[in-house]
């Protein structure tokens, strides 16, 4: 009587996977994980905490205001032309500046978020289907990997 033995899944079988799992993380997981770190709040919260005082520093940017009140806490809201903000930060004893911040190339993100884990995973991997073929004595052909 002959046994049926499962055919096993090539080792790119689980490359291709772990690769699936890495896009999934950087396309959903890490920009939602991003953007909860910090609360957004309308302007009107803003100015309330400002003449409350209850605000420690304050970073304008191009698009937006990112504040942290004096427990710490992070917030943000959008830029509403408003000319004497800075006479009401300078009035609530708040630290602001306007950040001055040089645009990553797109390039660069793309390298760092998705080819270097990618490199990464692979490179470890190589390193133990190399190690799992010296101590098991076999050729890695008979596996499917070079």
């Amino acid at each position: 009587m002959k046994e049926v033995k499962e055919k096993k899944k090539p080792i790119l079988f689980y490359y291709i996977v772990a690769l699936a799992v890495i896009f999934m993380f950087n396309a959903i997981a890490r920009p939602y994980y991003d953007s909860k770190s910090v609360k957004q709040v309308d302007y009107g919260t803003f100015m309330n905490m400002t003449e409350d005082e209850k605000i420690a520093d304050v970073q304008i940017e191009e698009n937006q205001i990112l504040f942290k009140d004096k427990d710490g806490n992070e917030y943000r809201t959008g830029v509403v032309n408003d000319p004497h903000l800075t006479e009401r930060l300078h009035k609530a004893n708040v630290s602001f500046n306007e950040v001055i911040k040089e645009k990553d190339s797109p390039f660069t993100d793309f390298l760092i978020a998705w080819i270097l884990p990618i490199l990464i995973f692979f490179g470890i991997g190589y390193y133990f289907n190399r190690k799992l073929m010296n101590r098991g004595g076999g050729n890695s052909l008979m596996f499917g990997a070079k």
